[in-house]
């Protein structure tokens, strides 16, 4: 008994340890969208595709 609750104690310490902030930072810049998204119908049902179009700055 004292040997699973000493490795699922470790095991806690390394998981808690392991999601560092400092793993949060962004890779890559990421441009925001400035424009609009239009779809080409207001209402979907499950399984209907759908077309939607987007304007991307010159």
């Amino acid at each position: 008994m004292k040997r699973i609750f000493g490795l699922s104690l470790c095991l806690l310490t390394v998981f808690l340890l392991g999601a560092c902030s400092s793993d949060d930072t962004p890779v890559a810049n990421v441009p925001q969208l400035s424009g609009n998204i239009t779809f080409d119908r207001t209402r979907v049902g499950v399984g209907q595709p759908v077309k939607m179009s987007f304007a991307l700055p010159a």
